[in-house]
């Protein structure tokens, strides 16, 4: 994976269609994992945007200190964030491996525009098959059968 495609820009906010424009979905699937990528990526700018008005109005060592559960619990959804949004990447990118590279343009003929005739296709049972075990003679319906093989035919 490109590395300048791992993550956009932290600084920025982009929308949806600029995301998109970024990793170029080429599927369906693709396009999903896409916006699913994207809609965790602007929760998780979110979650910073959150931690650093709280750190900026507290400060860090009275909101660590004076409000330790609330500090926690921001951590905890901070490293959430950041679990969703790698996760939601990685299935994107998995999404985009499983792909098979498209070639360019290939034309493929319609079948009624076939000049030759269809090539002639294999006998379904070989002819060493279709004699008897002696080989002197082909098997006739006459022949009998190995009586577990004659059960199975009869069932």
């Amino acid at each position: 994976m490109p590395a300048a495609a791992v993550a956009p820009n932290p600084e920025s906010r982009m929308t949806r269609e600029e995301f998109l424009r970024t990793y170029t979905p080429a599927t369906p699937e693709e396009t999903l994992l896409a916006t699913h990528a994207w809609r965790s990526w602007t929760h998780l700018q979110d979650m910073y945007d959150l931690r650093d008005a709280l750190v900026s109005s507290i400060g860090l060592a009275k909101f660590f200190t004076e409000q330790q559960s609330r500090y926690k619990q921001l951590m905890r959804d901070l490293n959430q964030a950041e679990r969703a949004w790698r996760n939601a990447i990685e299935a994107f990118w998995k999404a985009r491996r499983r792909v098979p590279a498209r070639p360019a343009a290939v034309s493929v003929p319609s079948p009624a525009v076939r000049t030759s005739p269809p090539p002639a296709r294999p006998s379904v049972v070989p002819p060493e098959i279709r004699t008897s075990p002696n080989a002197s003679a082909p098997l006739s319906s006459n022949d009998t059968l190995d009586p577990c093989v004659q059960n199975r035919a009869s069932s």
